[in-house]
């Protein structure tokens, strides 16, 4: 389940089409399609943490991540990884 607390790296290892949704939300996030930018700083950046860079509510921001992973859009942000 992807929560405020899960790092991008783990994200976008489980499901790396989320880049481009990311990207949609702050064209800084493109730079993470780079195999090596996304080395430097996926492991150390959370989606919360992106929602708070990229000037998005982070409630807005897990939905429509959930919602291109295929997830329930509205549960909890929480701390599960």
């Amino acid at each position: 389940m992807i929560s405020a607390d899960t790092t991008l790296l783990h994200l976008l290892d489980a499901h790396p089409e989320l880049v481009e949704e990311l990207a949609r939300h702050h064209a800084h996030f493109a730079q993470l399609r780079d195999a090596t930018t996304r080395r430097l700083v996926a492991p150390r950046v959370t989606v919360a943490q992106a929602a708070a860079m990229a000037g998005v509510p982070l409630d807005e921001l897990l939905a429509a991540l959930r919602r291109a992973a295929g997830e329930p859009a509205g549960t909890p942000g929480g701390d599960e990884r």
